[in-house]
């Protein structure tokens, strides 16, 4: 697959977010010159219906659309479209992946969990300098994917049913949450994945895109302008993800430097982060612009 100086498009069609990124491969290095993305809440309504509702469908065509033609414009010669969670659990995927290549000509790959996980990691330990135990954690709406790293190298891996939308989409919610809310939602996040980090002994929490990206825009870090990760200052962090958790959906409106797909979210994803925090005990957090989509970029060219 490797082909030097090749510029190639890879489209991720997350459950709240398609994201666009244009990887290119020069003297032995990947470099990723754009990224961009849409919200497009594609999963909005499917956790518990497991159907993606029509309209999602139009909105997606319409994204991928628009990535295409940014994909010809920066001179990519090949695009490649990845789906996760979003579409492994929707029954009517099949029909869903034949809509969109007959509206756009592109053919969508529906990927594994623990497929997505290994490209994450690959992504997160790209231009990572931790030789230490560290667990990577990537927040999408359908999925939390959990990954401990060493020395640059993947020791387990693991894909799990508490992505922000299906948590949204579990049962009604207070506005904002109650205390027993935050409860139940630790309580459900440890009998999801509380195995995966028993008796875990780490060091450094890399948070991958996404939610890490409005952390660290809301700790005045300019993370969209970054191309290496960071770290966060994490007493901020805290404050932050304690502002999330206690607000009210009336508030979170009012924030306008979020993408309003994540707006609906951040509080889930605000308890979800703190319960994590809490079962490590790891006081080093890293945020690194990169995610799936680098990962399947960085296998690409390797």
């Amino acid at each position: 697959m490797h082909v030097p100086s090749q510029r190639i498009a890879i489209i991720d069609l997350g459950t709240n977010t398609f994201n666009l990124l244009i990887a290119v491969h020069e003297n032995k290095q990947v470099e990723f010159m754009h990224r961009e993305k849409i919200g497009v809440a594609f999963g909005m309504g499917s956790m518990q219906t497991k159907r993606i509702q029509d309209d999602a469908i139009n909105r997606a065509i319409a994204a991928l659309n628009n990535f295409q033609i940014k994909a010809d414009q920066l001179g990519c010669s090949q695009v490649l479209a990845f789906s996760t969670a979003v579409l492994r659990n929707a029954e009517n995927s099949e029909e869903v992946l034949n809509q969109i290549e007959e509206a756009t000509g592109l053919h969508v790959q529906v990927i594994s969990g623990e497929q997505e996980a290994e490209w994450i990691a690959l992504a997160a330990m790209y231009g990572t300098e931790n030789n230490k135990k560290a667990l990577v954690l990537d927040i999408g709406g359908g999925s939390v994917e959990l990954i401990l790293v060493e020395n640059q190298e993947i020791l387990k891996l693991g894909s799990f049913p508490l992505g922000v939308t299906r948590l949204l989409e579990m049962k009604t919610w207070s506005d904002p949450l109650s205390y027993e809310d935050v409860l139940e939602l630790k309580a459900h996040c440890k009998q999801i994945c509380g195995d995966f980090l028993v008796k875990q002994e780490i060091h450094t929490l890399i948070g991958t895109a996404g939610v890490f990206e409005t952390l660290s825009e809301s700790t005045n870090d300019a993370f969209d302008e970054r191309e290496q990760p960071i770290s966060l200052n994490v007493n901020q962090m805290k404050e932050v993800l304690s502002k999330w958790a206690k607000s009210s959906s009336k508030e979170r409106e009012a924030w306008t430097t979020v993408i309003p797909v994540r707006l609906k979210t951040l509080h889930l994803a605000a308890v979800l982060i703190f319960w994590i925090l809490e079962e490590i005990s790891c006081e080093h957090i890293v945020a690194t612009p990169n995610s799936m989509a680098e990962g399947a970029a960085i296998a690409f060219f390797d």
